[in-house]
């Protein structure tokens, strides 16, 4: 139900102090908590071998993914220190 709920809604109904949930608001809270803020969000796509199928499929999935991370196989995320504290 919470990946149709990501899928459907773009909303996660997750407790705030939850971090083994690994998702975008899960390690933004886990992050934060030591000083540091996200800055990009990405999911990785795996290898295969580049044939002109798989070109397709992933020129497809790199627009969608990049709408929504989160629904990708994994999710990559980039931190930066607060400079703000």
């Amino acid at each position: 139900m919470q990946y149709l709920r990501v899928a459907l809604k773009r909303n996660e109904a997750v407790n705030a102090e939850h971090t083994c949930w690994y998702s975008i608001p899960t390690l933004s809270e886990l992050a934060s908590r030591f000083g540091f803020v996200p800055f990009e969000f990405a999911t990785g796509y795996g290898y295969y071998k580049p044939t002109l199928k798989w070109k397709v499929k992933k020129a497809i999935g790199s627009v969608f993914f990049k709408m929504f991370p989160q629904l990708g196989g994994s999710l990559l995320a980039a931190f930066k220190l607060n400079s703000s504290i």
